[in-house]
């Protein structure tokens, strides 16, 4: 939490290790401002981990969160990006973009 040169200072910068990143600036527009809401979230599924950010309102967040719960998910979050993962992480298509296409 907090400005992006607070928390990224070249020390920290200096220990990430990969080739590839997502970040996202969110400020609290659906879910508390909490750490636990800070994407990207990422979550482990049956293909591995999948992280994901958005910026945005998904205007049937609570039903579809209401629905996932009734059917047994556990949500770390409050955000309603959190939905959109759990909906990709049930898809039972093939491929990853077949599953995001689902999803939405």
């Amino acid at each position: 939490m907090g400005l992006v040169s607070q928390v990224f200072d070249e020390q920290v910068l200096g220990h990430l290790w990969g080739n590839i990143a997502i970040g996202h600036n969110r400020y609290s527009t659906t879910g508390a401002p909490d750490v636990a809401n800070a994407q990207p979230v990422l979550i482990q599924y049956k293909r591995g981990l999948l992280a994901g950010a958005h910026n945005g309102n998904l205007v049937n967040a609570a039903e579809l969160r209401e629905q996932l719960e009734e059917d047994g998910s556990i949500f770390q979050t409050t955000s309603d990006s959190e939905v959109v993962l759990h909906l990709v992480a049930r898809s039972r298509r093939e491929t990853f973009p077949e599953m995001l296409v689902e999803a939405l």
